[in-house]
């Protein structure tokens, strides 16, 4: 036969009784023999008791966002890409800018560099020997290309021009009553670029080859 622990605990308890109630005949140990035997069957009545079920959610059944949640979220991520094509827009911007400024100091130079190398140049000699680009007084504007993109879908290209001017003047220099034939020159490169005037200048000084 197989014995289960309720009945082993309740064999125990009985056992106990018998031992250690005296008087099982009279009132009084009938009344205790009674407490207790009551005091075992609440306690198998609560260890027996089922323990109760946490709720559990259903699958497939879940809250969703209300309307005001899926407003926000939606103009939060308005806010998100307007600020980054704000912000890419200021860089092709200023990179466009920045391009076009070393574009012109490019064409700048290249006058810079002809005015430094062209030879023969000494303005003592009789006739004197003056270069070209070294010609005393301001020269007509000449058109310079500041940059040019490459060529598009259908060859379309576009180009960004600028005028450049070339001042030359001789500054008169004498040291021990000799004159040193400086002459100074001026380059300036200007254009416009989405409605704003830019302007770029460098100077070179040159003295005589002998």
């Amino acid at each position: 036969m197989k014995v289960t622990a309720q009945d082993s605990l309740q064999r125990g308890l009985a056992s106990e009784e018998t031992e250690h109630t005296p008087g099982l005949g009279t009132r009084r140990g009938r009344l205790t023999l009674l407490q207790q035997r009551t005091n075992v069957t609440s306690f198998i009545f609560t260890v027996r008791q089922p323990f109760k079920e946490l709720p559990r959610f259903k699958s497939g059944k879940r809250d969703a966002f209300t309307l005001i949640e899926l407003l926000v979220a939606t103009a939060l991520l308005g806010l998100l890409a307007g600020s980054a094509i704000w912000g890419l827009t200021l860089a092709n911007n200023y990179a466009s800018i920045a391009r076009l400024y070393t574009g012109a100091e490019t064409a700048a130079q290249n006058q810079i560099d002809l005015i430094l190398t062209e030879s023969p140049f000494n303005p003592q000699a009789n006739p004197p020997q003056v270069p070209i680009p070294l010609t005393l007084g301001t020269s007509a504007a000449q058109t310079v290309t500041i940059y040019s993109e490459p060529a598009g879908a259908g060859g379309q290209t576009h180009t960004v021009t600028g005028q450049m001017v070339t001042t030359v003047a001789s500054n008169n220099v004498v040291t021990q009553g000799q004159n040193l034939n400086l002459y100074s020159a001026t380059v300036v490169v200007t254009y416009t670029y989405r409605s704003k005037v830019y302007r770029v200048q460098l100077n070179a000084m040159r003295a005589s080859d002998v």
